[in-house]
């Protein structure tokens, strides 16, 4: 088992609803903002690393706003195809964040992938 550890800095963005336009689907602005700067932040810290195999994550939100599963679906899109290369490799998830009337000081969301495989990342 191997770990990689993240902080991405900042207020996290729940995923929000997708919107509708000209007959397709897509992400609204902020939520696709939020999402290429997890990605970023994945690679500045760990380059190209992206897990093969079964993955646990743990996922805490030092905030206070936005429903957790919606935090983090945003997380789950966000890496996917550069952290692992697919959320369906997530076979466990640990979520959490400060509960509503505590006072935060430095937003951020602490993300840790744990590989359960045995063979090496691609990257």
């Amino acid at each position: 088992m191997t770990r990689y550890e993240l902080v991405v800095p900042g207020v996290a963005r729940a995923k929000g609803r997708p919107r509708f336009g000209g007959g397709r689907a897509y992400t609204p602005a902020g939520t696709r903002s939020w999402e290429e700067f997890v990605g970023w932040t994945w690679v500045a810290a760990h380059g190209n690393t992206r897990l093969t195999g079964p993955i646990a994550i743990e996922l805490d939100f030092n905030q206070v706003r936005a429903d957790l599963d919606n935090l983090v679906k945003a997380i789950l899109d966000a890496m996917n195809g550069i952290a692992y290369v697919d959320d369906s490799q997530v076979v466990d998830i640990v979520a959490r964040k400060r509960w509503p009337g505590t006072k935060v000081r430095d937003p951020e969301t602490r993300i840790v992938l744990i590989s359960l495989a045995s063979e090496k990342p691609r990257g």
